[in-house]
């Protein structure tokens, strides 16, 4: 465990609203439990969490999986585990799409597992913005998320029918977020949840979740007052009109309020510093430079693939220095490119997976975007140019 960055993990069980709250601290964890449960075994818990996973990895992952969250893991103790189906009780926050609606299961701990190193091999192509819009974006999720969790006033238990609507707080969480940073138009992508767990359109009449989720805006919005009215009223409208809250005055100009809250929370999330662990800095960066790395394969020769992949191969095992990134860095900054027709059609065989990535982090209609398009026009006609603003472009994007 040795240059582990300290971690904080938040263990949550829901319970009746106004509970009281235990605390313990072991040697990464602090535990927050709610009375009735011993957060002194749940710290010992994690610790044991924590063992497995630097045993699966071989090494902590900083900027990864379930440390991404700059080394915070955030963790689900429910206080009847077997009442879920799950043989431990815990359930592993992740930012990977997860349904909105549904009857919720509770993985056991190797699916969650497996799904966070499926968020890290998927963070890989995603990393080129690791250091500035997809920070805020998880910054943006990891608020929400805790916002409704701490402030929810109850869960239903798992004994409850079939039919009870269940509201999966960190799918909620992902799209918050993703609204927030302006990549997904929400209003469409919740439908399609809906239409997708429950077969049909929501139905408004049904009060208990929507409900609940206005008691969760208002708790939001309490705590935002102290950052000024508007925006705890953004906040407040933001939760409302995600789940289309239906009462007299409140989401009638749906659209109007919808962006009135995105504005509210962007402008209070513009004031937030992104933690400046060097740590978390140099995976970034790594990891930006992979991007590069899979964008213009192509273009180096077989000499420098096989000192790229020896570079990270041994940062990977924790063996690379600063000098390590900075000889990476520059052979993966090309600057003289022959520029053959052969070279044209082999990074143009990426265009569809850059395109993607360009829509995925919300750079559609930029001056990035709109050099992108400027590339399919010179491929056949001038193929200096092409080369020329393909790789200012990939360079851009993971400078």
């Amino acid at each position: 465990m040795k240059g582990l960055l300290p971690a904080v993990i938040l263990l949550l069980a829901f319970s009746a609203w106004g509970a009281t709250w235990e605390a313990a601290t072991s040697a990464h964890f602090l535990v927050l439990a709610y009375e009735g449960l011993d957060p002194g075994y749940i710290a010992g818990l994690a610790e044991g969490i924590l063992e497995r996973l630097l045993d699966l990895w071989g090494s902590p992952p900083p900027g990864r999986g379930v440390f991404d969250l700059y080394s915070r893991v955030s963790l689900v103790v429910y206080p009847d585990p077997d009442a879920f189906g799950s043989d431990t009780g815990l359930y592993g926050f992740t930012r990977l799409p997860l349904p909105l609606f549904g009857t919720p299961r509770i993985p056991s701990f190797e699916r969650v597992l497996r799904d966070l190193e499926a968020e890290s091999l998927l963070g890989m192509l995603v990393a080129g913005s690791a250091h500035g819009g997809l920070a805020k974006l998880r910054l943006a999720e990891a608020i929400a998320w805790t916002f409704i969790v701490t402030n929810m006033k109850e869960l239903p238990s798992a004994d409850e029918s079939p039919e009870t609507l269940w509201l999966n707080i960190s799918g909620l969480a992902r799209l918050s977020g993703t609204y927030v940073m302006g990549i997904t138009e929400i209003p469409h992508g919740l439908s399609a949840l809906w239409a997708r767990e429950c077969g049909g359109e929501p139905d408004l009449s049904e009060p208990p979740l929507w409900i609940s989720v206005d008691l969760w805006a208002s708790a939001t919005a309490y705590m935002f007052q102290r950052a000024g009215g508007s925006i705890a009223e953004g906040a407040r409208n933001f939760f409302k009109c995600l789940t289309g809250f239906p009462e007299p005055n409140g989401c009638t100009k749906y659209g109007d309020l919808w962006k009135e809250s995105a504005r509210s929370w962007k402008l209070w999330l513009s004031g937030l510093e992104v933690p400046s662990s060097v740590r978390v800095l140099y995976e970034a960066r790594r990891r930006a430079l992979w991007l590069r790395f899979v964008f213009l394969y192509p273009v180096f020769s077989q000499a420098s693939r096989d000192e790229i992949q020896a570079l990270y191969g041994s940062i990977e095992m924790g063996e690379g220095s600063g000098q390590d990134l900075e000889r990476l860095e520059d052979l993966l900054s090309p600057s003289e490119v022959v520029p053959t027709p052969e070279l044209v059609e082999a990074l143009s065989s990426r265009e569809t997976s850059l395109l993607r990535w360009l829509g995925m982090m919300g750079k559609r209609g930029t001056e990035a975007y709109k050099t992108f398009l400027k590339l399919q026009a010179l491929r056949n006609t001038d193929p200096a140019e092409y080369l020329r603003l393909y790789i200012g472009l990939v360079g851009k994007l993971s400078g």
